[in-house]
């Protein structure tokens, strides 16, 4: 990934379902498309310095994205780097185009999150967008774990993300999509959420894809095969050969079935070079509570120590 230049383009390669596309030409009222503020950038690149600590020795932010300093969470391993992504104007606004390019040198170790619930608020004209490339080299080991996306009442939005994992590297990938504002009876009340998924080895060989896209006013969630009695979602993602991916998708399973208030399971990734597990929840709470549990059984098993406890 080039740190050469500030401007990027906010438009992937993944084309946007023409559910979206009829609200491109729409230009919000306030702040419209490619102004100020409206067009975020993160670029952030892990190495190791001489002492075997990750460290970052590239950045480059452009609001609304905003990022901590380096912190040391895990006294396990404390050669770890973990990175906080804040957003001062507080969520996700019609109109935003955002894009975020993380990057991990040769056996660095880093885990990246956000500080809060990502909102994402409501929009009548236009959408609002999210994409995130990662690169993993050899030998390194990325965890991205943020928290919860909370879809507002008539949000549009689309999340974009390819993961470029070295086939001897390990990357970590769980997100949690909740119903909107319960509390106020805004549940299943957001337009579109969209998101697309590709990961592939560092020959851009394609390990898996997948995409979603949900229209909760058009097509009702709460339906058979889709989820049903549940309302909060989450996927769990790790791509690995540096275990026995069988043995890690049985525990994995074993360690959803004995959680209360969810319904979870674990399946390999089409080549047999990682898991995903899916959890389904009543609340955010359970759902966040069992995907800790997954992430720790992953950690034991892939770095033999307990995931840590991160404050928020």
């Amino acid at each position: 990934m080039s740190f050469s230049g500030s401007k990027i383009s906010y438009y992937p390669e993944f084309a946007l379902p023409p559910e979206l596309l009829a609200f491109e030409q729409e230009q919000p009222d306030q702040l419209r498309v490619g102004t100020a503020g409206k067009e975020g950038i993160l670029r952030v690149n892990f190495k190791l310095d001489a002492n075997a600590k990750t460290i970052i020795d590239k950045q480059y932010t452009q609001l609304p994205f905003h990022i901590t300093r380096v912190l040391r969470l895990d006294e396990h391993l404390p050669g770890m780097a973990f990175l906080y992504i804040q957003m001062p104007t507080g969520g996700l606004l019609q109109g935003d185009r955002l894009k975020a390019e993380i990057s991990l040198e040769e056996g660095a170790q880093a885990h990246v999150t956000t500080q809060s619930v990502s909102k994402a608020y409501r929009m009548n004209k236009n959408y609002a967008s999210q994409t995130l490339e990662v690169r993993v080299d050899e030998g390194a080991f990325f965890e991205y774990y943020p928290d919860a996306l909370l879809l507002q009442k008539d949000a549009r939005y689309t999340q974009e993300t390819r993961l470029m994992v070295h086939d001897n590297a390990t990357a970590i990938y769980g997100d949690i999509v909740l119903p909107g504002r319960v509390a106020r009876g805004e549940a299943f009340d957001y337009e579109i959420y969209h998101s697309a998924l590709v990961a592939e080895n560092q020959d851009h060989q394609p390990r898996f894809r997948e995409s979603v896209l949900l229209e909760p006013k058009r097509r009702s969630l709460k339906r058979t095969g889709m989820l049903g009695s549940w309302s909060t979602f989450g996927n769990f993602y790790v791509l690995t050969r540096a275990v026995d991916v069988d043995r890690l998708s049985d525990e994995v399973h074993h360690t959803l079935q004995i959680q209360e208030a969810i319904l979870g399971g674990c399946s390999l990734l089409p080549f047999h070079d990682g898991i995903v597990a899916r959890i389904l929840g009543e609340h955010h709470r359970h759902v966040k509570a069992a995907m800790d549990q997954v992430w720790d059984c992953v950690r034991q098993h892939l770095m033999g120590v307990p995931a840590p406890q991160i404050r928020k």
